[in-house]
């Protein structure tokens, strides 16, 4: 028992305490770790592509300052010197 919102974002919890993992699910896990598949690096590679484009692309703007994270698919960009905030700058 809760309020209506609260209790609607912590079904999906609640379900998954109560039915556990699908086995589907558990047994792709399994051959997905075991396997040999290039998927992830091939990720890995699109994804440094697209930073390195968006890195290069940013240098045209002196005051964006890209940061790359230390993984994933993310640019970190630091607008402090625009003199606006990231709400204004989106």
């Amino acid at each position: 028992m809760g309020p209506v919102d609260y209790c609607t974002k912590l079904l999906p919890i609640s379900e998954t305490n109560l039915f556990g993992n699908q086995p589907f699910i558990a047994d792709m896990t399994e051959a997905a770790l075991r396997g040999n598949f290039d998927t992830a690096e091939r990720m890995r590679r699109s994804y440094a592509a697209r930073v390195d484009l968006i890195s290069s692309e940013l240098v045209a703007y002196p005051t964006l300052k890209a940061g790359k994270a230390s993984g994933g698919m993310f640019v970190m960009i630091d607008v402090t010197d625009t003199g606006l905030d990231g709400e204004q700058v989106a």
